[in-house]
């Protein structure tokens, strides 16, 4: 070859090296690929085929025209395929299954001669007009023969050189490091893609459904899924997750090209076989010939009725706790090179964190469900568990005369013989009677259980109990050195909890995005006499005007529709009361409110 040759041959390759790159499928890559070829060799028919899922090289693109000089098209023995060592075409590619093995080239200028039991080879010379040269070469990666490049001449005249041999391996090595690349970035997406679902987790008011994340990844390692469709080389999937000592089937991969008919479904123990010994182990495994070792395999039939050929179970784990198990099969004897390894490690480590990061999501709705309850059972029993109980007493301890009195009420209709005045005298001498009773409840309900009590911690816990899974910011600021003083308290903490449920629904009404709530605990000096503080600030919707006198009594509420009683801030300046202290606020309208709770120091210290 003259050194101007070889120089135009550099510049031809370089000219389709930038045209692969500008390629967005392997389809579109191919067919610029074989356009090239036949200009540059003048070949009546190029054709490239690729190693599909069952472990053929099958036609994926044809370009050239028959014998009156017609385009052929892709539909033309569009199911044209060959296995290793099949064929004309088939010899220029290596077994599979192999470690480190390269296509070699074939070409012929006699090929129906030379290889006579070529496939479609009749079939190729009554559509060229007559078949007499081929070349074949490998589309040779750096660790496996992802297929062929194959060109035809009907005419001898028209053979090919060696040349054209060492032309079409340079051009079958731009092609086959763009397929490499473009299948890892491929992978990568699908890899980005499960990373995206991963991370949407993180919205914590999505509805989460395992049996969803477990078919999509089953469905994604088979090439499933409609936006990767062709990058995977695994026929079938199967998501094993562990029940206590029990290995459960969670997700079967959907697909066509195997029959999960005849297979048997049932649990694994930990330890036993090869998935539970890849579970107790945490340890994955590859088998490239399943044949050789096939009694290690409990579906038998089932592999060999679908002509399964290779697996690999990995475990699903993360910080070394394993959930789980993924296996997948190929229908021929695939290798794991050592980047297949690290993809299918990195698809099981993701989907062992999405599986953990939906059951820590499916704990935390638990524990919100827990905390929302624990926060009414505060802001409603904790208030009025001394009346409830008290009332209870009351109704056991006076039965009888309630009995009495509902009977006297029976007495006292239109058909009593009682003129109107001793009806009202006896009236008035029963509600007399339930008043003193009800005065009884209310004493009763004013006797503290005191006990010593660090105000910065009662109000922290109730911080955290009422705004920790709030999305508003809270600014805390305690002061310190404030002494432990004795008082109810449950009383107290409902009285606190009460103050910051209210700034909540301010904040949540005024319909701010950057909602904040202040808490600040300081000690403070009155007509000399100590307080301990408690101040609770919000920016939410302010108390209108006309609100502020009644803000404190009973049965009054601006929340009815959301099921406000009116008994929280009554109760809490009643509870305060008792204590000699006191409840005040601040408020603008748009702007915010302040409450202040003052505690009398001297008389409750230890």
């Amino acid at each position: 070859m003259e050194l101007g040759d070889i120089r135009e041959q550099l510049r031809n390759l370089n000219e389709m090296s930038q045209t692969l790159m500008k390629c967005e499928s392997v389809a579109d890559a191919v067919q610029k690929a074989l356009v090239e070829v036949r200009r540059k060799l003048g070949a009546q028919v190029a054709s490239i085929f690729l190693f599909s899922q069952e472990g053929v090289i099958r036609r994926v693109g044809i370009n050239g025209v028959d014998a009156q000089g017609e385009p052929i098209g892709n539909d033309w023995l569009s199911d044209e395929h060959y296995k290793p060592g099949d064929s004309f075409s088939g010899k220029a590619v290596p077994s599979t299954g192999l470690e480190s093995a390269f296509g070699e080239p074939h070409y012929s200028n006699n090929i129906l001669k030379e290889y006579r039991d070529m496939r479609y080879g009749a079939f190729y010379e009554n559509k060229l007009g007559n078949l007499r040269c081929g070349i074949s070469v490998p589309l040779n990666s750096l660790n496996r023969t992802f297929g062929i490049l194959e060109v035809l001449n009907s005419k001898a005249p028209d053979s090919f050189s060696n040349d054209d041999i060492y032309w079409l391996m340079l051009i079958g090595a731009n092609l086959t490091n763009y397929i490499s690349t473009f299948r890892r970035r491929e992978k990568q997406k699908l890899v980005n893609h499960i990373i995206e679902n991963f991370i949407s987790l993180a919205v914590i008011d999505k509805n989460f459904d395992l049996k969803e994340v477990y078919q999509f990844m089953a469905d994604a390692l088979v090439g499933n899924l409609p936006q990767f469709p062709d990058i995977m080389t695994f026929q079938a999937c199967i998501i094993r997750i562990s029940e206590s000592e029990d290995l459960e089937i969670k997700a079967k991969s959907h697909t066509n090209k195997i029959s999960w008919s005849g297979r048997k479904n049932e649990s694994i123990r930990a330890g036993s076989q090869i998935v539970g010994k890849v579970y107790q182990t945490n340890k994955p495994c590859f088998i490239v010939d399943i044949d050789s070792e096939i009694d290690k395999f409990n579906n038998k039939d089932w592999i060999r009725d679908n002509n399964l050929k290779s697996f690999s179970c990995l475990p699903l784990a993360i910080e070394h706790k394993c959930l789980g198990t993924i296996s997948v099969y190929t229908k021929y004897p695939y290798y794991f090179f050592d980047s297949n390894k690290a993809f299918l490690e990195s698809i099981a480590f993701l989907t062992a964190a999405i599986i953990e990061r939906v059951r820590i999501f499916n704990e935390l709705r638990k524990v919100r469900r827990e905390l929302r309850f624990e926060k009414e059972k505060v802001l409603n029993a904790s208030l009025l568990v001394g009346y409830d109980s008290l009332l209870g007493g009351f109704l056991h301890q006076y039965k009888n005369e309630l009995i009495d009195f509902y009977q006297t009420l029976e007495r006292l209709s239109d058909k009593s013989s009682k003129n109107q005045r001793d009806k009202d005298l006896l009236l008035q001498n029963k509600l007399r009677w339930i008043r003193e009773r009800l005065s009884e409840i209310n004493t009763q309900f004013k006797k503290n259980e005191s006990v010593p009590v660090n105000i910065n911690k009662l109000v922290y816990n109730a911080v955290r109990l009422i705004l920790s899974e709030e999305e508003i910011k809270v600014d805390p600021n305690y002061q310190d050195g404030i002494p432990i003083i004795y008082i109810d308290e449950n009383k107290i903490k409902s009285v606190i909890c009460n103050l910051l449920s209210n700034a909540l629904a301010a904040i949540s009404k005024s319909n701010r995005k950057n909602g904040k709530i202040s808490v600040i605990t300081d000690v403070i000096t009155l007509d000399q006499i100590q307080y301990i503080q408690v101040s609770i600030e919000d920016n939410g919707i302010g108390i209108p005007n006309e609100n502020r006198e009644k803000i404190f009594e009973q049965q009054f509420t601006t929340r009815k529709d959301e099921g406000g009683t009116g008994m929280g801030l009554y109760i809490t300046r009643e509870i305060l009361k008792d204590y000699g202290g006191k409840i005040f606020f601040e408020s603008k309208v748009g702007k915010g409110t302040k409450f202040f709770v003052q505690i009398p120091m001297k008389r409750y210290m230890i």
